[in-house]
């Protein structure tokens, strides 16, 4: 659910201008968005969730999922508009083929939350599992302090062995980009 005429005011009065005639591809759109102040807080039947939704770098609109039931409440930014970022994207593009559906925008705002937690765990360890439920393996500091206090040989040899260990056991790792930028080889 949308909710446009309460807008949030921001500090930030930049408005992101979309060309009604551009349509750019999902992939695209991810590139361009993400969440950030991500706040994870006790709900009503589950965990509730609140984030900002930025693209191209400009506050577009605050995310609520307070775990009631119903639909994501989404509330824009000054005049900002989410829908109208969202109907700007190629609706084939939009098409999931392993449910047969058409991402919706909350469907859409979730998966650039669920990104928006990756990024933040990326640099913890090695991220093993699907987007929606990984692990995180490694040591109890972060990577680049791991490398930093013990030294890179021993580091990534530590390293490669979970990740090898890994794809030896068809597990699926999704910071390998992340994991290559300390010379780690994840095929």
């Amino acid at each position: 659910m949308v909710h446009g005429e309460g807008s949030i005011p921001s500090r930030s009065t930049t408005i992101v201008s979309i060309n009604k005639n551009y349509i750019m591809l999902k992939q695209e759109f991810l590139e361009r968005a993400s969440a950030k102040n991500l706040k994870e807080t006790r709900g009503h039947d589950a965990p509730s969730y609140e984030w900002d939704i930025y693209f191209d770098g400009k506050k577009i609109c605050n995310c609520w999922d307070d775990s009631y039931g119903g639909e994501l409440k989404i509330t824009n930014y000054d005049n900002q508009s989410i829908e109208d970022i969202y109907n700007s994207i190629d609706k084939d593009s939009l098409f999931d083929q392993e449910y047969g559906w058409t991402t919706s925008l909350e469907i859409l705002m979730d998966e650039l939350k669920m990104l928006g937690y990756m990024k933040k765990d990326e640099k913890k360890g090695v991220l093993i599992g699907i987007p929606y439920s990984y692990e995180i393996r490694g040591f109890k500091t972060s990577i680049p302090k791991t490398f930093e206090k013990w030294g890179v040989d021993e580091v990534t040899s530590e390293y490669q062995k979970i990740i090898d260990d890994a794809i030896k056991n068809g597990e699926n790792i999704l910071n390998g980009d992340y994991l290559k930028t300390f010379n780690l080889k994840v095929e």
